[in-house]
């Protein structure tokens, strides 16, 4: 086992913060992704605390729901207190958004085109739960008669606590469930191929790196890869991208890489860039490249 550290050149701001670690071998990735906070946040009965771990639970983790315009729909959230003493609980919901690399980040409510953070109101909002106590949170979606396509939200835990020793007030920040609205059938999967860059490394493999934008009005679970032909038309690698599955909403764009296990020969290749949606053909494009010695 190997551990490896990184350290940052200028402090952090007070926030919220998503870490996304890749590691590369060979022809395989691994990618592990963590949330965690810098700073101080207001809390219940003082002016300012600082963050530190508050364990508890929300179930599930995903909500989906398909309804049509102008209906309304009922979502649970199950909350479990997972400490040895009271803890203060408050919820609300934030747009998201996931950038090209896969980073989720977390927007004002009401902020974004595809956003259904104001169609839901929680029965409760606020409440404590007793040590190792859970509650079941109702929320009412109420779906506007005028739209069509995806909408999406994610609810936020704010978890505050007493420490019975020091009397110290700690609080931690977490988003949670997100919820995932298919309005209508009118849906349009729709995708196109943006950026593509080839980068060659010295004496090593060189890299793929092809962008796929969402030009539909709902997210797109998405897969690719690439087939890399010499120029006599002959197959030389067929190349997945590391990323697997990964979801692109409305409006949004995701990044793929892929690398053959090999160097390659130098000379003319071409490169066909395929997505695909539900099984089905979403894009595919074909770029020629050179690789020099």
């Amino acid at each position: 086992m190997r551990d490896f550290r990184v350290v940052l050149e200028k402090e952090l701001p007070p926030g919220e913060y998503f870490a996304d670690a890749t590691f590369k071998y060979g022809n395989e990735r691994a990618r592990a992704k963590m949330s965690f906070s810098v700073g101080v946040i207001p809390t219940e009965g003082e002016e300012l605390a600082k963050r530190k771990e508050t364990n508890f639970s929300v179930n599930p983790p995903i909500v989906e729901i398909k309804t049509p315009p102008g209906s309304i729909r009922t979502i649970n959230f199950t909350i479990s207190n997972e400490e040895k003493q009271p803890v203060h609980f408050r919820f609300y919901f934030k747009d998201m958004r996931i950038d090209p690399d896969g980073e989720i980040a977390l927007l004002e409510k009401g902020s974004t085109s595809w956003s259904c953070s104001n169609w839901i109101e929680l029965k409760e909002s606020e409440f404590e739960l007793g040590p190792s106590e859970q509650r079941n949170v109702l929320g009412l979606l109420k779906i506007p008669k005028d739209v069509t396509g995806g909408r999406y939200t994610r609810l936020v835990v704010e978890a505050s606590s007493t420490q019975a020793k020091t009397g110290e007030r700690i609080s931690t920040l977490v988003p949670e469930t997100t919820i995932i609205v298919t309005v209508g059938d009118e849906l349009e999967r729709k995708g196109e191929i943006g950026e593509f860059h080839f980068l060659q490394a010295n004496g090593g493999s060189p890299e793929f790196l092809a962008t796929l934008n969402n030009t539909g009005n709902v997210h797109l679970v998405v897969k690719g890869g690439i087939i890399l032909k010499d120029w006599s038309g002959d197959t030389v690698a067929e190349l997945p991208f590391s990323e697997g599955e990964a979801v692109v909403l409305p409006g949004g764009a995701r990044n793929f890489t892929t690398s053959p296990a090999e160097p390659l020969q130098a000379g003319q290749y071409q490169a066909k860039i395929a997505f695909f949606s539900q099984n089905e053909e979403l894009a595919t494009t074909t770029r020629e490249i050179t690789v020099v010695e």
